[in-house]
């Protein structure tokens, strides 16, 4: 076994992953799957309250989805950049 690989040799069944890079690569996952709703979401009821203060409905709604949506796109290439 070693250490600095993260795999263990098993003439059995082949090289297994250890379940600590298992939690990793999901816990990637579900960030990934989260990072759009959650700026969406955000950006829309910040646009939302825009909208109820500056009597703008749907304009802000919209911008702060776009901006959620480009937020969105950053943060997940982010992501994949420190893989």
């Amino acid at each position: 076994m070693h250490a600095s690989s993260g795999l263990d040799h098993r003439d059995d069944i082949g090289p297994v992953k250890h379940p600590d890079l298992i939690s990793r690569d999901f816990m990637r996952l579900v960030a990934i799957w989260s990072i759009v709703p959650a700026w969406l979401i955000g950006g829309a009821f910040l646009g939302w309250l825009v909208d109820q203060w500056l009597h703008t409905f749907p304009y802000g709604v919209g911008i702060g989805l776009v901006l959620g949506l480009v937020l969105s796109v950053r943060d997940i290439m982010r992501l994949r950049d420190s893989l």
